[in-house]
């Protein structure tokens, strides 16, 4: 898990959607990410657990953020 406060930082090497949900799975955000590096504004969002999805048409990746 990766505590954040207002952002979200994140590095990829291609162009990729993402989701952020809450623990109840409401869709929060439904983006694009570009490549290189990418900030995600979560400072709108209350404290608690949020898990983040990125994903293109090959892979998909969840990690689970703690936003304190």
């Amino acid at each position: 898990s990766n505590p954040v406060k207002e952002y979200i930082f994140i590095s990829i090497d291609e162009k990729v959607n993402f989701l952020l949900s809450n623990i109840n799975g409401e869709i929060l955000l439904n983006d694009e990410l570009n490549v290189g590096n990418n900030k995600i504004d979560v400072s709108k969002y209350a404290k608690g657990v949020y898990f983040l999805r990125v994903h293109n048409y090959e892979k998909s990746t969840t990690k689970k953020i703690i936003i304190h």
